[in-house]
């Protein structure tokens, strides 16, 4: 099977940072610390990790990011001990492969590089608590169809949903891959429970997965009636993925997610500056968006 190469990591963050901080600096701007921002590589250090849970069949292999010896046993024993623990970045060094090293709860250090894109079986705890802190009991829609959730006693059992099928957030936790790192479990009008594993920011995830399995993307978290008695041409800009003057910000999350980047505005001290990897900006004042760009 051929083998797809991807841009090191070292280049996709470089590319958020370059697009962010020249934003910034551009107009002197003070970048604000919000849930669900995009981190660049080198704003990891300080900041959590968990190591992700895996599916059945790959525990066998372990976190092999973090490096797997080959006798025997070797990766399952690798993964029951470091599965779920929290490890917080002390370091991160490297250009072509990056080693993001992490200090645990226990004081044990371990070092893991960076391949495609991604340390690969880790995610942002950051994410999934501010995630459990705005939903857990919350309602949710779903924004597609079909919409499929697995079974929370056996991943392999999967249920089909309509669009704007309803669901309760009973808790959230970690997601089994990097790429998807937060976990939300949903009960159904029926009563049965599943789950779907999203991504709330771009931290740590591959650019060619970024446009795919976002939280936004996902969930709708405005009722469909509510939707539908917005203006058709915002409506349809949703839909496009536009965002257009006069916007909200629920309507600006469902059209272009999370922004990458939250900016305070010099000398106008209520209106943020949402900056989107792709150079896209939006000024947004009272949760109003006022105007597109710098």
């Amino acid at each position: 099977m051929p083998v797809k190469l991807r841009t090191p990591a070292s280049i996709l963050f470089l590319l958020i940072t370059v697009t962010t901080i020249a934003a910034a600096q551009s107009a002197h701007r003070e970048r604000l610390q919000t849930p669900f921002q995009t981190l660049t590589l080198q704003e990891w250090v300080g900041r959590r990790l968990i190591f992700l849970p895996m599916s059945q069949e790959l525990r066998v292999n372990g976190y092999q990011a973090f490096g797997v010896q080959e006798d025997e046993g070797a990766g399952q024993r690798q993964y029951d001990a470091l599965v779920g623990k929290v490890g917080t970045v002390t370091s991160v060094t490297g250009d072509k492969y990056p080693q993001v090293t992490l200090r645990l709860s226990d004081g044990a250090t371990v070092a893991g590089k960076i391949y495609a894109e991604m340390l690969d079986g880790v995610g942002p705890a950051d994410d999934i608590d501010s995630a459990r802190a705005r939903y857990r009991g919350a309602t949710l829609w779903t924004r597609s169809d079909p919409f499929v959730i697995a079974n929370v006693k056996n991943d392999s059992s999967m249920t089909a949903l309509e669009q704007e099928t309803e669901l309760k957030v009973i808790d959230v936790t970690a997601g089994a891959g990097s790429e998807q790192p937060v976990r939300f479990i949903v009960r159904t009008p029926g009563g049965s429970e599943g789950y779907v594993d999203v991504h709330m920011s771009n931290t740590n995830v591959a650019g060619d997965l970024q446009k795919s399995n976002g939280f936004h993307d996902t969930f709708l978290d405005v009722s469909p009636k509510t939707i539908r008695q917005w203006p058709a041409e915002i409506r349809k800009a949703i839909d496009d993925r536009r965002v257009l003057v006069g916007m909200s910000a629920a309507q600006v999350h469902m059209a272009l997610g999370e922004p990458d980047g939250v900016y305070a505005v010099a000398g106008k001290p209520n209106r943020l500056l949402w900056v989107y990897a792709g150079g896209v900006s939006v000024q947004v004042e009272g949760e109003k968006v006022v105007a597109l760009g710098e």
